[in-house]
């Protein structure tokens, strides 16, 4: 399986990514100018894909969604694997997509897909998309109408500096989130024989913190084929495709994992619906700090994980007695946010208010936002000096979290990894939290 594979589903068929470059139109290239010239505003994601090279077409044919599509393909004459040469779409922050087929797509092969009537000219107007014939292929506008709370002004316009600066292979994803010292930048480009990952933090000190747990990690499990370079504020990890079969394994088990919130547990930092990666490696059974966020095995149930986040580790004097929090005789400083929390019912489009209050934590150096209960917190009290080797932790809707209150600290060696970046959410603002860092 391609290293981008999934990705690409996503493009064809989503519209969640997207990007670059020449269009292939089968057997010759369209010259209009790329998708990455004409970002849409608020853009924070972007691709390219040709699926005219190496068989991606045909192998994008038999995946899951085009077989659920394809009596509406077949009715309307369109063969995925020989009809489409090319794909670039990108994504606002408020949800808005846009989408360019190459190949023999036009706007009557859409208006047939969906159901609806062939229009008589080159462009469609319908309710959810519009779409306009181009020389050689196909655009689509599928508008969301969002504003975007966590959009960057000139998004757009750094996201395609950075496509410029990662020229996209046979498919590529461009990412840039966030702003300031949160800015994360990620190219993925591939070809058949080459992938390059190259991240760029804005933080030196994430990137050089990141590097060292990749290059621990690549060096002690003797991971062939894949390269580090790291300079400045950049990341780079350089893969052998020939290998990527024998890698992934290594990868999934050793160095990241995805992991899904069922519960609400850690709202308002995750939300049931988040999907987040997890960093293993040099985090998984080792002692983390105070205020991390960690997967790990729940010690009554091994095979169950859990989210928390790390209050107290060994030695240190934890004292818990309803909302208070204390170490070592210092309670955590906490200011008052909100008095009225507005959530979703889990991760559904209704929205409801609760009595809860939105409090902003300060612990060592670092802050992170917890959820009260109006009427009081929970009964249970803890007083007590963390064991040593362990750890004692908290669910950030603490009076809605099953947590070391109730069963006790936990070892270190049950602890997965680190959670470090939400990459997909179904939650009722989604589009909003992907590309998040939970704090």
């Amino acid at each position: 399986m391609r290293l981008g594979l999934g990705v690409v589903g996503v493009m064809m068929w989503c519209g969640c990514a997207g990007g670059s470059g020449k269009v292939a139109t089968g057997p010759t290239q369209a010259e209009r100018p790329p998708l990455s010239a004409r970002l849409p505003p608020g853009a924070w994601i972007a691709g390219h894909v040709d699926l005219s090279a190496s068989g991606i077409g045909a192998l994008l044919a038999t995946s899951p969604t085009a077989q659920q599509m394809r009596p509406a393909l077949e009715r309307c004459g369109f063969d995925l694997a020989r009809d489409a040469g090319g794909v670039e779409a990108a994504m606002s922050r408020g949800g808005d997509i846009v989408i360019e087929l190459a190949g023999k797509a036009d706007v009557k092969t859409l208006a047939c897909v969906v159901g609806e009537p062939a229009p008589a000219g080159s462009t469609l107007e319908l309710p959810f998309v519009s779409a306009r014939n181009l020389e050689g292929g196909l655009h689509v506008d599928i508008p969301a109408g969002g504003a975007g709370k966590h959009a960057v002004p000139g998004a757009e316009q750094a996201l395609a500096g950075w496509i410029a600066e990662n020229p996209a292979g046979e498919y590529a994803v461009h990412a840039v989130v966030g702003a300031g010292d949160d800015r994360l930048a990620v190219a993925l480009t591939e070809s058949r024989q080459h992938a390059r990952l190259r991240l760029r933090f804005g933080r030196k000190d994430d990137a050089a913190a990141v590097a060292a747990w990749l290059d621990e990690l690549i060096g002690r499990s003797k991971l062939a084929g894949m390269q580090l370079a790291h300079a400045g504020a950049d990341v780079t990890v350089d893969i052998d495709m020939a290998r990527w079969p024998s890698l992934q394994p290594a990868i999934r088990g050793q160095m990241v994992e995805s992991f899904a919130q069922s519960s609400g547990s850690m709202m308002p930092t995750l939300l049931v619906g988040d999907s987040f990666l997890v960093a293993k490696g040099s985090f998984a059974g080792a002692m983390p700090r105070r205020g991390d966020l960690i997967v790990f095995s729940y010690p009554r149930e091994p095979e169950k994980r859990l989210v928390k986040r790390v209050v107290a580790i060994g030695g240190d004097h934890v004292r818990v007695e309803a909302d208070a929090v204390t170490l070592d005789g210092q309670p955590l400083a906490a200011t008052l946010e909100s008095s009225d929390y507005s959530l979703s019912d889990e991760g559904g489009p209704t929205s409801v208010t609760v009595h809860a209050q939105v409090w902003r934590e300060q612990l060592d150096g670092r802050s992170y936002t917890t959820l009260r209960m109006a009427e009081g917190g929970v009964a249970t009290a803890v007083d007590m000096v963390v064991p040593a080797g362990e750890v004692f932790v908290l669910g950030d809707n603490r009076d809605n979290s099953h947590d070391s209150r109730f069963w006790g600290t936990l070892p270190v060696a049950s602890i997965v990894g680190r959670v470090v970046i939400i990459w997909w959410s179904s939650s009722a603002d989604g589009l909003e939290r992907i590309g998040l860092r939970p704090r």
